[in-house]
């Protein structure tokens, strides 16, 4: 889960970005990372990237989705949400893990804060366009089917969050894969390029340019982009490089 890139300035650590409502502090370990670094890299802006949530094509939701999904959607959609008639069904999906469970912002947010106080330079690795580009491969009937399955499990939003956490503030990435196997960001292929492969990618060629840095550079992204096969790690493998857990 934090991983330092041999013979360079570089260490990566997984992420969660979400928290149970009862998390208040980050673990040991990453607090930790955070101080060996001079500066941080991120996936992408938040704030950006919550933008571009809302789509401009004339296309109602109603008309993207399928019936059974539609009605089920409007039945669960909180206020707080953004309009779900304009929103990307991809986006819909991230604000459904909020249903039926109590979340607050997990770590880049928190990061973040530390940073800005610190005086600490944030970078990304991705743009807003960038990932809106990626979420945009994966077929709108493989969004409904995804949202489908999520809606249908709901009621186990906060047990799955807290199985989450709890393997992730343990670093044991393995017991953070056990959880998600089973869902389609995992068993869709298109699902799984979109939001974790494709991207992977795409992130190799700034990381390979961030391997020369005389800082301290942590490199912050979501846990799962460093589990196994087509892994952000098994790109930079290929690419000639090796990264060892530390301790």
């Amino acid at each position: 889960m934090y991983f330092q890139v041999s013979g360079t300035n570089v260490r990566i650590a997984g992420s969660i970005h979400i928290f149970p409502s009862y998390v208040k502090e980050l673990p040991r370990w990453l607090l930790d990372a955070y101080d060996w670094a001079d500066e941080l890299v991120f996936e992408g802006d938040a704030q950006e990237i919550a933008k571009l949530f809302l789509r401009t094509d004339p296309a109602s939701g109603e008309q993207l989705l399928s019936p059974d999904v539609w009605q089920s959607l409007r039945a669960n959609w909180q206020p707080d949400f953004p309009d779900l008639d304009r929103i990307h069904p991809w986006a819909a999906s991230m604000y459904l893990a909020g249903v039926q469970n109590k979340v607050v912002h997990g770590v880049e947010p928190k990061l973040t804060i530390k940073a800005e106080r610190n005086g600490k330079p944030v970078s990304f690795l991705e743009t807003g366009e960038d990932f809106v580009n990626s979420m945009a491969l994966a077929p709108m009937s493989d969004w409904d089917l995804c949202l489908k399955e999520a809606l249908s499990h709901l009621h186990e939003n906060k047990k799955s969050l807290e199985g989450l956490f709890n393997a992730w503030s343990r670093r044991n990435l393995a017991a953070m894969y056990s959880q998600v196997e089973t869902k389609p960001l995992i068993t869709m292929r298109s699902i799984r390029n979109a939001m974790l492969l494709n991207r992977n990618r795409a992130w190799l060629q700034p990381v390979l340019q961030l391997l020369d840095s005389k800082k301290k550079v942590l490199i912050v992204v979501g846990a799962l982009h460093l589990y196994e096969s087509g892994s952000l790690l098994a790109e930079l493998q290929q690419a000639g490089y090796s990264a060892t857990l530390r301790k």
